[in-house]
């Protein structure tokens, strides 16, 4: 069995690709008016914000194990709020596009847009922190002994 600080890192590449790609298809769809990337978008971040509740569960779930300082802490905490902010947001937008389905807003293929774009730069920052986190402070290292080799 993984190690809980090796499980993070394997499912958290899954919704920030989603993500993206909801961004980038629901810009395509508006910008070529070609319905069927508009439902890829969505799709996208449907099954987006499912992953990022795993990545918060996961990440949760790591850092209870890993060992860390206080600057480390710091870090891991904005990366944890910003990851727990992503996945709030991004379910909150699969809600609503469920449910305007039967209603429409004033603007609100814009503001849901805007509001896509302002979720994939807080997972952009986000994923910059857990890089820091693993590249910079070893974060999730694991160290195997080779004792039993000598």
């Amino acid at each position: 069995m993984l190690p809980m600080q090796s499980v993070h890192p394997l499912i958290v590449h899954f919704p920030i690709a989603l993500l993206i790609a909801s961004l980038l298809f629901e810009c395509l769809a508006w910008v070529f008016r070609i319905e069927a990337w508009r439902l890829t978008a969505r799709w996208c971040l449907v099954a987006g914000a499912l992953g990022a509740a795993a990545s918060v569960w996961s990440g949760l779930r790591a850092e209870a194990v890993a060992k860390h300082s206080f600057e480390i802490h710091q870090v891991m905490n904005l990366h944890k709020k910003l990851g727990i902010s992503v996945l709030a947001t991004s379910s909150a937008l699969s809600v609503w596009w469920l449910v305007s389905l039967k209603w429409k807003i004033p603007f609100q293929r814009i503001v849901y847009l805007i509001l896509l774009a302002g979720v994939v730069s807080v997972l952009g920052f986000g994923a910059y922190l857990g890089g820091r986190l693993v590249y910079e402070f070893d974060v999730g290292k694991i160290t195997v002994s080779h004792s039993h080799l000598d």
